[in-house]
C-alpha cells in the first residue's frame, strides 16, 4: 500500500485516534496495472482492521473513492477482487459493479476485474449513504 500511495491517493479512516481502515484511489492518468485503462479510476487495497469490521468503514472508504472518481471525471471505476474476499465482493456487487473479465490467478486464487460506469456512480453513492 505504501508503494501505491507514492503515486495515488491513500485514504485512511481513523476512529478515536486509531487507523480503522484504508484504501488507495488511483486516479486517471496515474500509474496502474495494465489490466486497467489509463483513463479509469481504480480502487486498490481496501482494508479494514478486524476490530472495526461491520461498522461501515469499508463503505465509507469506497464512497470516498467513488467521489474521487467523479471529481476526476473518470468514465469507469475498476477494481480486482476474488470470491475469497466475500464481504467486499458482496458490497461491490450490491453497488452495481459487474465482473467484466477473469484475471490470472494470484498465488492460486481466482480473481476477476469488476467495473462500475460513471453513469452509475450517483446510484452507488446513494446506496452507500443509505438513500436507496
Amino acid at each position: 500500500m505504501a508503494a501505491l500511495a507514492d503515486s495515488a491517493e491513500l485514504l485512511v479512516c481513523e476512529v478515536d485516534g486509531k487507523i480503522a481502515g484504508a484504501v488507495v484511489h488511483v486516479g486517471p492518468g496515474r500509474p496502474r496495472s495494465t489490466i486497467f485503462p489509463e483513463d479509469w479510476s481504480v480502487i486498490r487495497m481496501l482494508v479494514v482492521a478486524p476490530a472495526y469490521r461491520g461498522h461501515g468503514i469499508g463503505r465509507r472508504l469506497v464512497a470516498a473513492c467513488l467521489r474521487a472518481a467523479q471529481r476526476d471525471g473518470a468514465p469507469m471505476v475498476g477494481l480486482h477482487t476474488s470470491p475469497i474476499m466475500a464481504s467486499a465482493l458482496r458490497m461491490y456487487l450490491g453497488l452495481g459493479f459487474t465482473r467484466d473479465r477473469d484475471l490470472d490467478p494470484i498465488r492460486g486464487v481466482a480473481y476477476g476485474r469488476y467495473v462500475l460506469p460513471a453513469a452509475k456512480l450517483e446510484a452507488a453513492l446513494g446506496k452507500l449513504s443509505g438513500e436507496t
